[in-house]
Protein backbone atom coordinates (compact mmCIF):
# COMPACT_ATOMS: atom_id res chain seq x y z
CA UNK A 1 0.00 0.00 0.00
CA UNK A 2 1.17 3.49 -0.83
CA UNK A 3 2.19 5.62 2.13
CA UNK A 4 -0.20 8.41 3.11
CA UNK A 5 2.73 10.82 2.79
CA UNK A 6 3.11 9.82 -0.85
CA UNK A 7 -0.63 10.29 -1.35
CA UNK A 8 -0.42 13.90 -0.23
CA UNK A 9 2.79 14.73 -2.10
CA UNK A 10 1.35 15.90 -5.44
CA UNK A 11 4.13 16.94 -7.80
CA UNK A 12 4.49 17.70 -11.46
CA UNK A 13 6.33 14.45 -12.01
CA UNK A 14 4.23 12.10 -14.15
CA UNK A 15 5.31 8.97 -12.26
CA UNK A 16 4.42 10.48 -8.89
CA UNK A 17 1.06 11.61 -10.25
CA UNK A 18 0.37 8.07 -11.45
CA UNK A 19 1.10 6.71 -7.98
CA UNK A 20 -1.33 9.21 -6.47
CA UNK A 21 -4.04 8.25 -8.97
CA UNK A 22 -3.62 4.55 -8.23
CA UNK A 23 -3.95 5.13 -4.49
CA UNK A 24 -7.16 7.17 -4.59
CA UNK A 25 -9.48 4.12 -4.66
CA UNK A 26 -8.05 3.09 -1.28
CA UNK A 27 -8.59 6.60 0.08
CA UNK A 28 -12.24 6.63 -1.03
CA UNK A 29 -12.73 3.13 0.41
CA UNK A 30 -11.17 4.26 3.70
CA UNK A 31 -13.54 7.22 3.99
CA UNK A 32 -16.58 5.08 3.19
CA UNK A 33 -15.51 2.33 5.60
CA UNK A 34 -14.96 4.75 8.48
CA UNK A 35 -18.29 6.44 7.78
CA UNK A 36 -20.22 3.17 7.81
CA UNK A 37 -18.41 1.89 10.91
CA UNK A 38 -19.04 5.11 12.87
CA UNK A 39 -22.73 5.21 11.94
CA UNK A 40 -23.10 1.58 13.00
CA UNK A 41 -21.24 2.26 16.25
CA UNK A 42 -23.51 5.18 17.14
CA UNK A 43 -26.62 3.13 16.35
CA UNK A 44 -25.36 0.19 18.41
CA UNK A 45 -24.44 2.42 21.35
CA UNK A 46 -27.78 4.25 21.38
CA UNK A 47 -30.25 1.57 20.29
CA UNK A 48 -28.33 -1.68 20.89
CA UNK A 49 -28.87 -2.54 17.24
CA UNK A 50 -26.92 -2.27 13.99
CA UNK A 51 -29.58 -1.56 11.35
CA UNK A 52 -29.71 -3.42 8.06
CA UNK A 53 -30.23 -0.05 6.36
CA UNK A 54 -26.56 0.64 7.15
CA UNK A 55 -24.89 -2.72 6.57
CA UNK A 56 -26.63 -4.12 3.48
CA UNK A 57 -26.05 -1.03 1.28
CA UNK A 58 -22.44 -0.92 2.52
CA UNK A 59 -21.82 -4.54 1.52
CA UNK A 60 -23.39 -4.17 -1.91
CA UNK A 61 -21.84 -0.74 -2.41
CA UNK A 62 -18.37 -2.00 -1.55
CA UNK A 63 -18.59 -4.86 -4.04
CA UNK A 64 -19.97 -2.62 -6.80
CA UNK A 65 -17.36 0.04 -6.07
CA UNK A 66 -14.40 -2.30 -6.38
CA UNK A 67 -15.86 -3.90 -9.52
CA UNK A 68 -16.07 -0.39 -10.98
CA UNK A 69 -12.48 0.31 -9.93
CA UNK A 70 -11.36 -2.85 -11.70
CA UNK A 71 -13.41 -1.93 -14.75
CA UNK A 72 -11.76 1.49 -14.93
CA UNK A 73 -8.27 0.13 -14.31
CA UNK A 74 -5.64 -1.50 -16.45
CA UNK A 75 -7.38 -4.87 -16.29
CA UNK A 76 -10.31 -3.51 -18.26
CA UNK A 77 -8.01 -2.41 -21.08
CA UNK A 78 -5.83 -5.50 -21.19
CA UNK A 79 -8.36 -8.29 -20.81
CA UNK A 80 -11.81 -6.88 -21.48
CA UNK A 81 -14.41 -5.09 -19.41
CA UNK A 82 -15.88 -8.06 -17.54
CA UNK A 83 -12.45 -9.44 -16.71
CA UNK A 84 -11.41 -6.04 -15.43
CA UNK A 85 -14.51 -5.78 -13.23
CA UNK A 86 -13.88 -9.28 -11.90
CA UNK A 87 -10.26 -8.44 -11.08
CA UNK A 88 -11.49 -5.58 -8.89
CA UNK A 89 -14.35 -7.59 -7.39
CA UNK A 90 -12.27 -10.63 -6.36
CA UNK A 91 -10.36 -9.07 -3.42
CA UNK A 92 -13.55 -7.44 -2.13
CA UNK A 93 -15.38 -10.79 -2.20
CA UNK A 94 -12.44 -12.51 -0.49
CA UNK A 95 -12.23 -9.89 2.27
CA UNK A 96 -16.00 -10.01 2.82
CA UNK A 97 -15.89 -13.82 3.05
CA UNK A 98 -12.92 -13.77 5.43
CA UNK A 99 -14.87 -11.42 7.70
CA UNK A 100 -18.19 -13.24 7.36
CA UNK A 101 -17.26 -16.89 7.94
CA UNK A 102 -15.71 -16.77 11.46
CA UNK A 103 -18.18 -14.20 12.76
CA UNK A 104 -21.11 -16.17 11.31
CA UNK A 105 -19.88 -19.22 13.24
CA UNK A 106 -19.81 -17.13 16.41
CA UNK A 107 -23.31 -15.91 15.63
CA UNK A 108 -24.53 -19.50 15.23
CA UNK A 109 -23.03 -20.29 18.64
CA UNK A 110 -24.83 -17.33 20.20
CA UNK A 111 -21.69 -15.33 20.81
CA UNK A 112 -22.28 -12.49 18.38
CA UNK A 113 -25.19 -10.47 17.04
CA UNK A 114 -26.31 -10.61 13.43
CA UNK A 115 -25.75 -6.89 13.00
CA UNK A 116 -22.13 -7.28 14.07
CA UNK A 117 -21.61 -10.03 11.48
CA UNK A 118 -23.02 -7.84 8.73
CA UNK A 119 -20.94 -4.88 9.87
CA UNK A 120 -17.61 -6.72 9.66
CA UNK A 121 -18.69 -8.18 6.31
CA UNK A 122 -19.26 -4.61 5.12
CA UNK A 123 -15.81 -3.64 6.40
CA UNK A 124 -14.33 -6.46 4.34
CA UNK A 125 -16.29 -5.55 1.21
CA UNK A 126 -15.40 -1.86 1.45
CA UNK A 127 -11.72 -2.39 2.23
CA UNK A 128 -11.21 -5.20 -0.33
CA UNK A 129 -8.30 -6.32 1.88
CA UNK A 130 -8.60 -9.51 3.93
CA UNK A 131 -5.81 -8.35 6.25
CA UNK A 132 -7.79 -5.21 7.03
CA UNK A 133 -10.87 -7.31 7.78
CA UNK A 134 -9.01 -9.65 10.14
CA UNK A 135 -7.27 -6.80 11.97
CA UNK A 136 -10.55 -4.90 12.34
CA UNK A 137 -12.19 -7.96 13.91
CA UNK A 138 -9.22 -8.62 16.20
CA UNK A 139 -9.04 -5.04 17.43
CA UNK A 140 -12.82 -4.95 17.70
CA UNK A 141 -12.85 -7.88 20.12
CA UNK A 142 -10.03 -6.33 22.15
CA UNK A 143 -11.94 -3.06 22.48
CA UNK A 144 -15.11 -5.00 23.27
CA UNK A 145 -13.30 -6.88 26.02
CA UNK A 146 -12.02 -3.61 27.46
CA UNK A 147 -15.54 -2.14 27.44
CA UNK A 148 -16.84 -5.29 29.14
CA UNK A 149 -14.30 -5.02 31.95
CA UNK A 150 -15.17 -1.37 32.52
CA UNK A 151 -18.89 -2.17 32.60
CA UNK A 152 -18.39 -5.05 35.03
CA UNK A 153 -16.31 -2.92 37.37
CA UNK A 154 -18.71 0.02 37.28
CA UNK A 155 -21.74 -2.22 37.92
CA UNK A 156 -19.87 -4.35 40.44
CA UNK A 157 -20.77 -7.59 38.69
CA UNK A 158 -17.28 -9.00 38.18
CA UNK A 159 -17.83 -11.98 40.48
CA UNK A 160 -21.31 -12.61 39.08
CA UNK A 161 -20.00 -12.58 35.51
CA UNK A 162 -17.07 -14.87 36.39
CA UNK A 163 -19.49 -17.38 37.94
CA UNK A 164 -21.67 -17.36 34.84
CA UNK A 165 -18.69 -17.87 32.55
CA UNK A 166 -17.51 -20.75 34.75
CA UNK A 167 -20.95 -22.39 34.74
CA UNK A 168 -21.28 -21.96 30.99
CA UNK A 169 -17.87 -23.56 30.48
CA UNK A 170 -18.82 -26.55 32.64
CA UNK A 171 -22.07 -26.99 30.74
CA UNK A 172 -20.18 -26.93 27.44
CA UNK A 173 -17.46 -29.36 28.60
CA UNK A 174 -19.86 -31.92 30.04
CA UNK A 175 -22.54 -31.25 27.43
CA UNK A 176 -25.15 -30.52 30.02
CA UNK A 177 -28.19 -28.56 28.93
CA UNK A 178 -29.24 -25.72 31.13
CA UNK A 179 -30.28 -22.12 31.23
CA UNK A 180 -28.34 -19.12 32.37
CA UNK A 181 -29.76 -15.74 33.42
CA UNK A 182 -30.17 -13.39 30.49
CA UNK A 183 -29.84 -10.12 32.36
CA UNK A 184 -26.19 -9.40 31.58
CA UNK A 185 -25.43 -5.95 30.12
CA UNK A 186 -25.09 -5.89 26.35
CA UNK A 187 -21.75 -4.71 25.00
CA UNK A 188 -21.91 -2.54 21.85
CA UNK A 189 -19.33 -4.46 19.83
CA UNK A 190 -19.91 -2.22 16.81
CA UNK A 191 -17.96 0.43 18.71
CA UNK A 192 -14.98 -1.91 18.89
CA UNK A 193 -15.28 -2.86 15.22
CA UNK A 194 -15.40 0.84 14.30
CA UNK A 195 -12.11 1.41 16.15
CA UNK A 196 -10.69 -1.68 14.47
CA UNK A 197 -11.79 -0.50 11.02
CA UNK A 198 -10.15 2.90 11.52
CA UNK A 199 -6.84 1.46 12.75
CA UNK A 200 -6.74 -1.35 10.17
CA UNK A 201 -7.71 1.05 7.39
CA UNK A 202 -4.85 3.40 8.20
CA UNK A 203 -2.41 0.49 8.25
CA UNK A 204 -3.50 -1.50 5.19
CA UNK A 205 -5.30 0.99 2.95
CA UNK A 206 -3.14 4.06 3.56
CA UNK A 207 0.11 2.30 4.47
CA UNK A 208 0.61 4.06 7.80
CA UNK A 209 3.05 1.99 9.95
CA UNK A 210 1.70 0.80 13.27
CA UNK A 211 3.75 -0.22 16.35
CA UNK A 212 3.13 -3.90 15.58
CA UNK A 213 3.82 -3.64 11.83
CA UNK A 214 7.44 -4.76 12.24
CA UNK A 215 6.27 -8.02 13.79
CA UNK A 216 3.96 -8.94 10.94
CA UNK A 217 4.94 -11.49 8.32
CA UNK A 218 6.23 -10.06 5.02
CA UNK A 219 3.35 -11.93 3.34
CA UNK A 220 0.96 -9.62 5.13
Amino acid sequence: ATSIITLLAVTADDDAAAVVNVAWPQVVAMIAMIGVALIAAVCDWRTKNVPNQVTYPAIVGGLVYWAAVGLAGAGAVESGGLAGAWSGLQPALLAAAVAFVPTAILFAMGGLGGGDVKLVTAIGALSADWRCAIMAIFIGFLVGAAISIVVMIRRRIVKQTANRVYNAALMAIFRVKGTLPDDSPRIPLAVGFAVGAIVAGFEYLLGVPMPWSAWESPGW
